[in-house]
Order: C-alpha cells, then structure tokens, then sequence
C-alpha cells in the first residue's frame, strides 16, 4: 500500500476550470502509485457504498500522506449537515483523527467563491 492518499471528486462529464485543476491534480497523483479516493459518482447509492468504504478504510490509516481537496469534503460532509452544529462536530473530529495519525494536506481552491461573487451567487 502506497504511503500518499489522494482524496478528490472528479466527476467525468465536466470539464471546466475547476474540474481541469482537480483532473490534473489526480493525474499526477495517479502516476505516483497512490491510493485514489473519488469521492463523487452521478449514482448516490454508489456514492454512499463509496462513502462508507472509504470512512473504515481512512480511520485506519497511519502514517500517511494524505492530500484533500477541499471541495471533496462536501461530497464526504454535504453542505446540508454542515449547516448544522454536529456537522461541523463530526468534520472537526474526522479531521482531529486523522491529523493525529497521518500528515494532511489540502488544496483549498477560491474558484468556487470567486465565480459566485463574479455571477452574484449566494456565498455559502
């Protein structure tokens, strides 16, 4: 098992700005012989399936580099459970467990912010 995990949400019909950087983050993380995490999938019940695989497995790692791109964190904590107190108690504890066992990483991309300020779109 490789020591770099890559956890991304590349989803294969787009192909803007955004979704370019994620795919070229992924390739080179793919030529590294890392563990590949995508964490999005059109079907949901495949994402839970996803999603649930990927929690056990993740909880056990130790020693790893683990690199995060931020917007996979919605597709790993939807905004609608964000919104709430526990939410976010669940996203502070998740990242706390794996911080302690493993070096972490993200790639925190303002794409998303600048283009909803540009089209003035709610800023969530």
């Amino acid at each position: 098992m490789s020591n770099l995990i890559y956890i991304c949400h590349i989803i294969e019909s787009e192909d803007d700005g955004g979704m370019a950087w994620n795919r070229a983050f992924y390739n080179f993380f793919l030529n590294k012989n890392s563990k590949i995490y995508n964490m999005y999938h059109s079907n949901i019940m495949v994402r839970l399936f996803r999603l649930i695989v990927f929690i056990f497995q993740i909880l056990s790692y130790r020693r790893k580099k683990i690199f995060i791109h931020i917007g996979s964190i919605f597709n790993i904590f939807p905004k609608f459970i964000l919104r709430r107190k526990f939410g976010i108690f669940l996203l502070k504890k998740f990242i706390i467990i794996l911080a302690k066992k493993n070096h972490l990483i993200f790639e925190i991309n303002d794409l998303p912010y600048e283009q909803a300020k540009d089209l003035d779109l709610p800023i969530e």
